[in-house]
């Protein structure tokens, strides 16, 4: 593994992401500092949610807690631009990340 390109995390599943971009890696390091996250991750490219169109493979999964609620948000992800999407609603949340 390159750790070179390594970011060392705080709340991840593991010790380090291996991001793909200057984005996520800005993008996990805000992960770590914001206080709802309690946890979060980089999904495997493996990783499916079957839906009824096909399966859908969110590169990251996030859980949070806000207001005594937790939530497990599944971000897709085009280009800078981070989708969020938590499967118990119908709220997406756009986030935009310069590469």
């Amino acid at each position: 593994m390159d750790f070179d390109k390594a970011y060392k995390a705080k709340k991840h599943i593991t010790d380090y992401v291996f991001s793909d971009s200057k984005g996520e890696r800005q993008f996990a390091h805000d992960l770590d500092e914001a206080k709802e996250v309690v946890v979060y991750a980089k999904l495997p490219r493996t990783f499916q949610i079957p839906t009824p169109v096909g399966n859908y493979a969110p590169d990251w999964a996030i859980a949070m807690e806000v207001n005594g609620i937790k939530h497990i948000f599944f971000i897709a992800e085009n280009l800078s631009v981070i989708c969020l999407f938590s499967p118990l609603s119908v709220d997406w949340h756009l986030l935009i990340y310069e590469d």
